[in-house]
């Protein structure tokens, strides 16, 4: 997950759970508790799918340079028309909160929390482009990025990036690339395994 290098994924296809195999996580129909435990297993079923064909990445930069770089921005970009699909964090379905599991009730918000956001992503005319900024790197070591993006795409292969660098005292921009290899995985999910990882 270095700019610079390559990362390899394996994302899982698969058709929807039912309506009818989600009821069999529910109360009978028509008893107390149903409509909340449909909207529950809906939105958890939606959440494990979304989580299985999209793969979280994180960025790493190392300063080999001898002084501290400062005011860093890394500018990661697709091929035109590539296949890669890319999300930000607060674009993927974020984990329902499964509340019957809180005897007492009451307010809990952390399931919505969008975690620090260091990573950007714009679109413009159609292109993403990924923006990261890192306020400082020391010299010969490593920065990692706080937040994460995510990837899938529409058919297995590799997917380059290409990565600009700029700093305030980097003269000139420093070029690389990040290659992205998807593999894919045709398998539909079943009920049991949505009641495992709730």
């Amino acid at each position: 997950k270095e700019a610079g290098t390559e990362v390899r994924c394996k994302i899982r296809q698969s058709r929807p759970v039912t309506g009818a195999d989600l009821a069999t996580l529910c109360p009978a129909q028509g008893q107390h508790g149903f409509t909340r435990e449909a909207e529950y297993w809906t939105g958890f079923a939606r959440f494990f799918r979304t989580g299985l064909r999209f793969t979280p990445i994180g960025l790493a930069l190392r300063n080999t340079g001898r002084v501290t770089a400062t005011d860093i921005r890394v500018e990661l970009v697709p091929d035109p028309g590539s296949k890669l699909t890319i999300l930000s964090e607060e674009k993927v379905s974020m984990r329902p909160l499964h509340s019957s599991k809180f005897p007492h009730g009451g307010m809990f918000a952390s399931h919505t929390r969008f975690g620090p956001r260091d990573i950007e992503l714009q679109e413009e005319a159609g292109r993403q482009k990924i923006l990261w900024s890192i306020p400082k790197a020391l010299p010969h070591l490593v920065a990692f990025s706080e937040a994460m993006f995510y990837v899938t795409a529409s058919e297995a292969g590799s997917f380059p990036l290409h990565c600009s660098v700029f700093a305030e005292n980097l003269p000139q921009p420093a070029r690389t690339a990040l290659t992205i290899h998807i593999e894919m995985e045709a398998k539909d999910i079943n009920i049991e395994e949505v009641a495992a990882f709730s």
